[in-house]
């Protein structure tokens, strides 16, 4: 199928306006880079605030300017002798008028370079040599102190504020993260940096020290949130928004940078469907919201401003079928990632619309703040993985008993066509298949670059990475990926102008086998079954008695895929108090891949003179490009501040497949070649265009930065929607009490901090797929009467209109003992109506339904708990924990006419969306030996109506604790992952077929009284009924909680006098371990709780080096 339909119209005023104001905008910034702005001086910008009227002498002064501003003061503490006192009158003032009236009556003057206030007399300079200037006895006994600042990652920390404690002297680390100044030898240097521990080092007469600052997560003052079009300090936020920054990401062995959020955000749901790497995984964020299907609860994910497409790439193999192919962002490095913001109530996502019904997933990638310099990063990593667990399977001779009791049971006699694996394979074998195909050891290499480098207000950086690693399945497979990625921030002379241009460029290499999961295969296989190959190195088939599990090897699946990312955000400040900007967006994403089914994956005795091999085909290509111009406005008035943003969003995706059948090929050699085929047959075909207008406004109170209001508002237009329904409105109000600010609270000295916060709003949805509201044919690949087919697909309804869901949140946040400890807890509450459903049709109408909106309603509700503690802090050794814990609850609530929907046999009103109607299991007869289920009913016979157990299949809670230790050079991090959950267990008929199974199936019922778990083996239909009613009964479900040493990272820090001897800024050794262990009661019946017997998440040990230049 191929359409093609522009559907999105304007009134054509309003769009003139929206275009024309879009021109210009876009004209005025063009300008700004060409020609340029007058240049004022910056410091003019920078206010402080006076709260009380006070008299205060110069180093107060300096103090406060310091305290409010990221400026520093460098000077001679004799200059400020016979400078007198200064009254202060409570209000606003600008900190150049404040300085410029304050000296202007002096012979002391201030010169501003970069962030550097430089205090002197007007006979001299800050630059005069030495000798050009008076000496100072209190000068003399000055030592000339350096040194460098670095995190306790080992990365240079630019912009760091050093002062002399108990004078106004200081200067800032340079982009190296150097320093230097003069201080007494018996003075005390403090360390200050946002984000960022205070550190207080004596001097003690030495001339070098160096720092290492450790992060201060308990701190929320300094910790800056994105919230998209905006960014908000911690602890002034409404929404509620979790931030992950690169420290963490970067301490897990990933493909995928979803994955690494996995544990670390409450709310936030992320289930590995593979442990295929590259493939796509199942994310929510609080919860299923849409009845129509699993999919429609997909997340917004930004990538720097760019939203990517979520949808799985198509795939046949099997080893993707659980997650339906591969995942897009698995083309993204998680090691250029600086930090990822989960937005999940509606006061931080209301601004993205409808977009962001189910919640919004920011990833910002690195880029380079520093100003001079170059700097070189390089990181490698190299190490193993394999298969963390096996299961207990049955030995050959445990196997034959089973097979030969089944027949015994059946009462029939095992024969060569029947029982091959009795009677003529050979049975003294005792084949480990787990180890054959799943235990080979899997190879990884990472390595990463970046060079970043800037002069003045220009800076850039460029980055290459790749990473490689193998499968653990015999042959040769592979993931692998390589980066290329480059950042550019450009600042005017007059800080006026900014602009950053971003590029993110992954290409992907998947190479694997197709046919068939050869996981279930390795569980499965009997312990007696042939040897692979035969004597001359061929694959062996024993006389056509044995399907060679290895012959899929032979069916070659390869697929590449390139994804480009590109953003560009330029702004300009018009006044001090409003600002313009643009930000424009570009992705395109474009996958080739083919499946080779080659004659030597085939039986021999299945080929015959007209068998050849065949090949299947496959194009994906996906573009879309955004353009957002925006207007922000931020002034204050005494105790008052106010900030607006209004803005507009133009958006357009493409997207096609192709999917592309080739028979006919004379020689296996040409498979990779559409042109070598004599048939082709193109099986889909389809092209796909969906645009997307919207325009926003956001406005934030606050007052004392005490009690903050924030109120949002978009009007979304979608072409998914008919012609009269593409519009919707969509809001939310956040409000904050900041009430640890209250004068009765303020000198609390167990109470550091204490703010409550709530929100309500509703977003919109219109995850539906396109054309929906048409009448939708389809062609047919093949032919009739020399003609090519057309079918209806589904039917017209221009009428259906937007899913609405309203979100409602409180919570609280304290912290406690000088922010040892820091509390979050959130309730909150999300209704969605109006639901976008199949609605069932009568058989005569030729279609089995038509999507319509129907009044039922899905509630997500639950609690989040956030908790953060500083255990110890001490110079040498420190611990910190990060707990957090989400205890979800999900259930339709209405649903008029709900008996008569074709949900009725599949939802249940008051249970939750992953729900299982079950039989009550009973167990096994012990007269019978077989299963039994209850008639609940007692009518005699067993059928829908007995399922009178709703069991829940999504999780009870979840969640994750880390635990940070650190000992001098020396870094641990500990993350354990925990899930309290059911899920499907296999119940099999066992010893109908040549199948192993676990050990457990031992506890069989053999003889009339026996107390068994598992019904009698048998090789006939005998069990076949019983075993239905028991697989779809309570029988079928377990317990399959687990807890998950996630990650384990140990770091050493190389110490300062090893790095400069080593001509090294920074450099750190590090040990990675994920999956390392799962603590779970399935591990008898499951490879992994997540997964289930699909092919589970490896275990993986890498060791590292990372350095910087």
């Amino acid at each position: 199928m191929k359409i093609k339909y522009s559907n999105l119209r304007y009134h054509r005023v309003y769009g003139k306006k929206i275009v024309l104001f879009g021109m210009r905008l876009f004209i005025i910034l063009f300008c700004t880079i060409t020609f340029g702005f007058t240049s004022p001086d910056i410091l003019a910008q920078h206010s402080i605030t006076v709260k009380a009227t006070k008299t205060i002498g110069p180093d107060e002064l300096f103090e406060l300017i310091m305290q409010q501003t990221d400026y520093v003061f460098f000077y001679p503490e004799h200059i400020l002798k016979g400078l007198t006192p200064l009254t202060l009158h409570k209000g606003k003032i600008k900190v150049s008028e404040l300085l410029d009236r304050y000296l202007s009556s002096t012979d002391v003057v201030y010169e501003v370079d970069k962030k550097v206030i430089k205090i002197f007399r007007k006979t001299s300079s800050p630059d005069t040599p030495k000798q050009h200037q008076r000496p100072d006895s209190s000068q003399q006994q000055y030592l000339r102190i350096g040194g460098a600042v670095t995190g306790s990652e080992g990365e240079v920390l630019p912009g760091v504020n050093i002062v002399v404690k108990n004078t106004g002297r200081g200067t800032m680390s340079d982009e190296a993260g150097e320093y230097n100044l003069r201080a007494n030898p018996n003075d005390t240097l403090v360390f200050t940096y946002i984000g960022f521990k205070k550190t207080s080092i004596p001097v003690n007469g030495r001339e070098q020290i160096d720092v290492v600052m450790q992060e201060d997560i308990m701190s929320l003052e300094g910790v800056v949130i994105n919230a998209g079009y905006y960014k908000v300090k911690d602890r002034e936020r409404t929404g509620n928004i979790t931030k992950v920054t690169s420290k963490d990401i970067e301490n897990q062995p990933v493909t995928n940078p979803i994955m690494a959020l996995q544990g670390r955000v409450a709310g936030l749901d992320i289930t590995p469907s593979s442990g295929i790497a590259g493939g796509a995984f199942h994310i929510e964020i609080r919860g299923r919201n849409s009845l129509s299907n699993t999919n429609g609860s997909r997340p917004l994910i930004i990538v720097d401003g760019v939203p990517v497409n979520l949808e799985q790439i198509n795939s046949s193999n099997p080893l993707l079928n659980a997650s339906g192919g591969y995942d897009p962002l698995s083309t993204l490095d998680p090691g250029n990632i600086e930090s990822m913001e989960v937005l999940k109530d509606a006061d931080a996502t209301a601004i993205y619309g409808s977009r962001g019904a189910n919640g919004v997933v920011l990833i910002t990638t690195k880029n380079n703040n520093r100003k001079t310099g170059t700097h070189i990063n390089v990181r490698f990593s190299s190490g193993i993985a394999e298969v963390p667990h096996r299961l207990q399977l049955l030995n050959s001779s445990q196997y034959l008993e089973m097979r030969r009791e089944a027949f015994e049971n059946a009462g029939q006699e095992p024969t060569a066509a029947n029982a091959p694996d009795l009677m003529v394979w050979d049975t003294s074998r005792n084949t480990d298949w787990q180890k054959e195909l799943l235990g080979n050891t899997a190879n990884i290499t990472d390595f990463q670059s970046r060079i970043s480098t800037g002069t003045g207000n220009t800076t850039f950086s460029f980055g290459a990475a790749y990473h490689k690693e193998n499968f653990v399945f015999p042959g040769d497979f592979y993931y692998e990926r390589m980066n290329l990625n480059f950042n550019a921030n450009h600042l005017s002379e007059n800080g006026k102008f900014k602009a950053v241009v971003s590029g993110n460029y992954g290409i992907t290499n998947n190479r694997l086998f197709s046919g068939q999961d050869i996981t279930g295969v390795a569980l499965n296989l009997p312990p007696v079954a042939p040897p692979i190959y035969d004597e001359n190195g061929h694959l062996n088939w024993e006389n056509n008695t044995f399907n060679n599990p290895l012959a899929v090897l032979e069916k070659k699946d390869k697929n590449r895929i390139n994804n480009l990312i590109f953003n560009t955000n330029m702004s300009y400040t018009i006044w001090p108090t409003l600002s313009a900007s643009i930000s424009m967006g570009y992705n395109r994403l474009d996958r080739k891949g083919h499946t080779i089914a080659p004659i030597s994956a085939l039986n021999p005795s299945n080929i015959g003179p007209e068998t050849t091999g065949s090949g299947e085909f496959y194009v994906n290509d996906r573009t879309s490009w955004i353009m957002e111009p925006q207007l922000n406005y931020a002034e204050s008035f005494g105790d008052h501040a106010l900030d607006m943003l209004v803005g507009t969003t133009f958006q357009k995706n493409s997207s096609s497949y192709q999917r592309i059948e080739a028979l006919g090929y004379s020689s296996d050699s040409q498979l990779e070649s559409l042109v070598a085929a004599s048939t082709i047959n193109y099986v889909t075909d389809d092209e796909i265009i969906y645009k997307y207008a919207a325009i926003y406004a956001h406005i934030g109170y606050n007052y004392k930065s005490r009690y903050f209001v924030n109120l949002t508002g978009r009007r979304d237009g979608s072409s998914r929607f008919g012609p009269n329904n593409r519009f919707g409105n969509f809001g939310a109000l956040g409000a904050a009490w900041i009430f640890s600010e209250e004068h009765f609270l303020r000198d609390n000295a167990v109470l550091n901090f204490g703010k409550l916060r709530m929100s309500y709003g509703t977003t919109g949805s219109d995850n539906i797929g396109d054309y929906s509201y048409l009448d939708l044919y389809t062609s047919k690949y093949y032919s009739y009467l020399g003609v090519t087919p057309v079918s209806p697909l589904a039917l017209y309804n221009a009428d259906y209109q937007w899913e609405i869901t309203r979100k409602l949140e409180a919570a609280a946040e304290v912290s406690f003992l000088n922010d040892r400890i820091h509390l979050e807890t959130a309730w909150y509450r999300n209704r969605s109506s109006n639901q976008l459903v199949d609605y069932r049709l009568a058989n005569t109408t030729g279609f089995s339904s038509v999507i319509t909106n129907q009044n039922a309603v899905v509630q997500n509700t639950g609690w989040e708990i956030l908790l953060n503690t500083r255990n110890i802090s001490g110079d040498d050794f420190s611990w910190m924990t990060s707990f957090n814990l989400t205890i979800p609850r999900n259930k339709l609530i209405a649903f008029p006419d709900f008996e008569n929907s074709s949900y009725a046999s599949v939802y249940e009103i008051g249970q939750p969306l992953s729900l299982a109607k079950l039989y009550r299991f009973k167990g096994v007869n012990p007269d019978t030996g077989v299963y039994e289920v209850e008639d609940a009913n007692a009518d005699g016979v067993i059928d829908n109506n007995d399922r009178v157990v709703y069991q829940n299949t999504g999780r009870k809670f979840y969640g994750g604790l880390q635990n940070t230790f650190r000992y001098k050079d020396f870094e641990l991090n500990v993350l354990l992952q925990y899930s309290r959950q059911v899920n499907r267990t296999p119940v099999s008929l066992i010893g109908m077929y040549a199948e192993n199974y676990p050990v457990r199936i031992l506890d069989r019922w053999q003889a009339p009284g026996d107390d068994a778990s598992f019904q009698k083996y048998s090789s006939d239909s005998s069990i076949v009924l019983p075993w239905s009613y028991a697989s779809q009964s309570t029988f079928g479900f377990v317990d399959n909680s687990f807890v998950r040493l996630k990650t384990l990272n140990l770091t050493y820090h190389v110490p300062g006098k090893i790095k400069k001897s080593l001509k090294l800024k920074s450099a750190k050794v590090y040990l990675q371990g994920q999956n390392l262990l799962t603590f779970t009661k399935s591990g008898d019946y499951q490879l992994d709780p997540e997964t289930n017997n699909g092919f589970p998440p490896l275990r993986m040990m890498l060791l590292g080096i990372d350095v910087n230049f």
